[in-house]
């Protein structure tokens, strides 16, 4: 059952790069959970702990879902088709 929630994680990440409604990145993720513009957040497994905190604490008074991800921020940089690694991610609202 969890790993059917990983690879439902992953493919939620894909499809929504395929639709161009993701961010990517630390400081465009946080703007966007304060300016409310985005439904849901991905946090890496290595993301460091005080960026961790903040985006709990910021999409909780945002009513944001957030999902930590058993994957690293280097593979997260793959999935995403990137040359670099990608701590945080979120999908925008529609």
């Amino acid at each position: 059952m969890a790993k059917k929630a990983v690879e439902d994680n992953i493919a939620e990440i894909k499809k929504a790069i395929v639709a161009k409604t993701i961010i990517l990145g630390t400081q465009e993720t946080m703007q966007a959970i304060r300016n409310g513009k985005c439904a849901k957040v991905f946090i890496t497994e290595n993301c460091p702990d005080s960026i961790v905190a903040d985006v709990k604490y910021y999409a909780e008074h945002a009513k944001i879902p957030y999902v930590l991800l058993k994957e690293t921020n280097e593979s997260l940089g793959v999935i995403c088709k990137k040359p670099y690694s990608v701590s945080l991610a979120a999908l925008t609202k529609v």
